[in-house]
């Protein structure tokens, strides 16, 4: 949903830019993205995602229990919080 949501607000740029974009999504910049294989419950979430935003609007998200603590201080002093869901937290 925050992929969708920012592809939605934003001109001239596919999902792959949005996706790769530098220090965008951990697991891009850590390598994990690329070891993962994509399961049916993987095509599932990718589904629903695309028929409702269940991130209400969020353009952010991450697991505050594993964050950089600088990070979280990001979030919390320049967004606004929308929803959590499971180990996430997601942003405006």
């Amino acid at each position: 949903c925050v992929v969708l949501n920012r592809w939605n607000d934003s001109r001239n740029k596919t999902i792959k830019d949005i996706v790769f974009a530098k220090r965008q999504f951990s697991p891009v910049a850590d390598g994990r993205y690329y070891k993962v294989k994509t399961t049916n419950e993987t095509r599932k979430a990718v589904e629903l995602a695309t028929w409702r935003d269940y991130s209400l609007g969020s353009y952010y998200f991450l697991n505050p229990k594993i964050a950089d603590r600088s990070n979280l201080r990001w979030f919390e002093n320049s967004l606004k919080s929308t929803i959590s869901h499971r180990n996430h937290s997601f942003w405006q």
